[in-house]
């Protein structure tokens, strides 16, 4: 998979979707802590014995989570469940373990370590329920990154831990449109697949 970060999120909105479905009677905070609930579960679901490849001009490597259920966090910024719809700002973070290569000034280093993964995503979901079940129609319309390197070895390559952030936060910014289509359109199909 070439994009690590934003894959965990695609599963978390269907959860999400059929427990606001299932909230829309309830009051706005019940909803909100169902959401936030929706979202991890859909997050550690996803990330659990995964391997994703990252593959960019200055860095590729493979990664896997650390331990989801223990270092997947999620932060609901802003909830609103309205009849059929949910707008939702939720920050997401993982700790990722890598291994792999990046280049700096023409020069290739072998580089493993942690880094700590975040992705702050608006979506907007309308939804409804009819006699052939849930029907979601989620879109993500903005997508932000946050990296925060938590071990690197060797500790200079790259610059060092600050400077290698910077080359993934980059990277994620550069593929945040292809990442924003990849989502919408995966949301498209899983929705048809269940019809």
């Amino acid at each position: 998979m070439k994009h690590p970060n934003a894959y965990f999120i695609l599963a978390a909105i269907c959860l999400l979707g059929f427990r606001a479905a299932q909230a829309q009677n309830d009051d706005q905070e019940a909803a909100r802590k169902i959401a936030e609930e929706a979202i991890k579960i859909g997050a550690v679901d996803y990330l659990t014995d995964r391997e994703f490849k990252i593959d960019g001009p200055q860095f590729v490597a493979t990664a896997r989570a650390v331990d989801p259920k223990e270092h997947v966090k999620i932060e609901l910024r802003e909830f609103e469940l309205l009849p059929g719809r949910a707008d939702l700002k939720v920050k997401i973070k993982a700790l990722l373990r890598f291994d792999g290569r990046v280049t700096v000034d023409d020069k290739t280093s072998d580089i493993r370590g942690e880094a700590n993964i975040g992705q702050l995503v608006t979506i907007e979901a309308k939804y409804f329920v009819d006699d052939q079940g849930l029907h979601v129609d989620a879109k993500a319309t903005e997508l932000k990154f946050s990296v925060a390197v938590r071990e690197l070895a060797p500790a200079g390559a790259a610059g060092g831990r600050r400077a290698f952030a910077k080359i993934v936060l980059a990277q994620l910014a550069r593929q945040r449109e292809e990442l924003l289509r990849e989502f919408n359109d995966w949301q498209a199909a899983y929705q048809r697949n269940l019809r």
